[in-house]
């Protein structure tokens, strides 16, 4: 697809810029993470072992559900935690023993495990709603990350409807960011647990949050994805852009909405520019950046999309970017219920 190849050299094109001018010695780290689902391995037979590792540095496995008692369980245990693959020989199979064995082989690989998503949202605001439903939701998550092995939580609600959800996202997010750091004490001492979410590029969308809300979520998230796409709809009245990164001065009514605008106003209202990750469906690909620590981010979805060989994006995003973030995954699940990930596959 040109439109999406060219587009994604744009986004390159930028990013590169911006490092070399901050970094005239060497390139920092960036982060490229992918979105993989799990239904890719049934109609698109697209599975664990074909993800590019080598050029990315987390991925966001999608998606668990969430029931209306809080409790974080698979969505599909066949392709989590049943499917077998050659060389199987334990309790834990599928995707999840699959997407184990590739960090353990790749130390710099992070694995997120998403919860939600466009299928599993409609629970987000009963759960959230209450005390008790959102411990049941964060002692939930925390031991299914522990149980596959996992190396942080992304939390994708699609959407909080007003202030009243937005806050109760944050608390949400608060107790999962406090049973993480909980679990980390006693059983993995000094090292931190990732925390996303995945969050709309639409002021509809982030203007329900409060700006001590947007604030508070900066400072208890490592990174929020935005997904800045869908910005002309089947529903729009004026043909125009769908994932515009800018507006388009000379016809502003095709550009209502753009990504330059939504990034701004997440940071304005308090989200750190580190952690602000763009995202464009049209070309795949996305990219942010932080001019204090020069570090780039990029976000696919999802990998099963991507072209292989020469016209990968993915590949031609690492490429244009520089080197990955070099921080080490976790392999030791003490408790985790499974005898095989317990043992770290030995």
């Amino acid at each position: 697809m040109i439109f999406s190849v060219t587009r994604l050299a744009v986004l390159l094109s930028l990013a590169s810029s911006l490092c070399t001018v901050a970094t005239a010695s060497a390139p920092r780290p960036f982060v490229n993470s992918i979105y993989f689902v799990n239904w890719g391995i049934y109609g698109r037979n697209f599975q664990p072992s074909e993800l590019p590792v080598d050029k990315v540095s987390h991925i966001l496995y999608a998606f668990v559900r969430v029931e209306a008692d809080g409790t974080v369980r698979s969505g599909d245990t066949y392709a989590d935690i049943e499917k077998r693959y050659p060389g199987d020989c334990t309790n834990a199979y599928g995707c999840v023993k699959q997407l184990y064995s590739l960090k353990k082989n790749n130390r710099k690989l992070k694995l997120m495990l998403s919860i939600g998503g466009w299928t599993w949202s409609s629970n987000f605001a009963t759960v959230a709603s209450s005390d008790a439903t959102r411990k049941t939701f964060a002692r939930t998550a925390v031991g299914l990350m522990s149980d596959w092995g996992f190396d942080g939580i992304d939390v994708d609600w699609e959407f909080p409807k007003n202030t009243k959800e937005a806050g109760d996202l944050l608390l949400l997010l608060q107790g999962l960011r406090t049973e993480l750091d909980s679990y980390a004490a006693r059983f993995a001492a000094g090292h931190h647990f990732l925390l996303s979410i995945a969050a709309s590029a639409g002021p509809a969308q982030y203007q329900v949050y409060e700006a001590s809300q947007m604030r508070q979520l900066g400072e208890v998230l490592d990174y929020v994805n935005l997904m800045a796409y869908d910005f002309t709809t089947g529903g729009s009245q004026i043909s125009g852009h769908s994932a515009n990164l800018s507006p388009n001065p000379g016809q502003p009514n095709t550009t209502p909405f753009s990504a330059e605008a939504a990034v701004e106003a997440y940071i304005q209202r308090g989200i750190p520019s580190r952690a602000t990750v763009y995202y464009d469906e049209v070309a795949d690909g996305s990219y942010s950046y932080d001019r204090v620590l020069q570090e780039l981010v990029s976000m696919f979805w999802e990998a099963s999309g991507d072209k292989k060989g020469s016209d990968s994006l993915i590949d031609a995003s690492f490429s244009g970017l520089g080197a990955l973030d070099g921080t080490l995954n976790y392999l030791n699940y003490s408790n985790s219920r499974y005898d095989n990930i317990r043992k770290g596959l030995d």
